[in-house]
């Protein structure tokens, strides 16, 4: 359901099966990430509160902890970010998971607060045994590149995330925005147009693109982005933003 963007119905129906065994890992694990995963960080509050609600109900899950580390971190709450992200260590070491290092964490945290030349040593260290292979850790990377300007560098990620990942949605969005931040408008409307192409109802690469033409004064392309969007994907997070976004121009 969620890859059909279709985000507040897979909720409901994952909320179903959570409610009726609320210390199952697995169902407030995955309830949680929906939360978590939802656009612009919109319902990160309610991730956090699923997260600690399993937690209540003596759930004791490497991941779960880990996730609500995560989610912490992104609100800024990094004293106690830290603190659950430890006791998902310790929670992984008795279940038989391997050591890991906190450079990871570290670094992700050290990005979050815009400490970018932190972040990029601290990440840098980490990748050299541990080479990336996940969404977040292209994003995080690539994103610390930019924040130092070093843009060369994160086409070079962005080039391998998608040779890995190329129907992600979130990291073509992601790429497009780096050349948005460099000050290349076509090569970032380009960019979110591959995007579109490669996940059609995803709203993330519409949205960019249309807040990015609004930039540039150029109305009538942002509109047919976001009416397309409401179009192919009526059902998701992302056409509800573009609706906002559409409220806006009018106004």
């Amino acid at each position: 359901v969620r890859c059909e963007f279709e985000e507040a119905r897979a909720v409901a129906l994952i909320e179903k099966y959570a409610t009726l065994h609320p210390d199952a890992a697995g169902q407030m694990n995955n309830l949680g990430a929906v939360y978590l995963f939802r656009p612009e960080k919109r319902y990160l509050a309610e991730a956090i509160k699923v997260f600690k609600s399993a937690i209540a109900n003596g759930v004791e899950d490497a991941f779960i902890y880990g996730n609500l580390a995560y989610a912490l971190a992104q609100k800024g709450e990094y004293e106690e970010s830290r603190q659950i992200d430890e006791r998902s260590t310790q929670i992984g070491l008795k279940s038989g998971m391997p050591s890991v290092s906190t450079d990871e964490y570290d670094g992700y945290v050290y990005y979050l607060k815009g400490e970018y030349a932190k972040a990029d040593a601290t990440l840098r260290r980490f990748h050299t045994t541990a080479p990336m292979r996940e969404e977040q850790q292209f994003l995080t990377f690539a994103d610390t590149q930019t924040g130092l300007k070093r843009y060369d560098e994160a086409i070079k990620v962005y080039d391998d995330a998608l040779a890995r990942l190329p129907k992600n949605c979130r990291l073509w969005e992601g790429f497009g925005s780096m050349y948005a931040a460099k000050g290349d408008v076509t090569a970032a409307l380009a960019t979110f147009d591959k995007g579109i192409n490669a996940i059609p109802k995803c709203g993330l690469n519409y949205n960019s693109a249309a807040r990015l033409l609004i930039k540039q004064n150029r109305i009538p392309e942002a509109k047919q982005k976001l009416d397309t969007l409401i179009k192919i994907a009526p059902n998701s997070d992302g056409a509800v933003i573009a609706k906002e976004i559409l409220a806006s121009i009018k106004q």
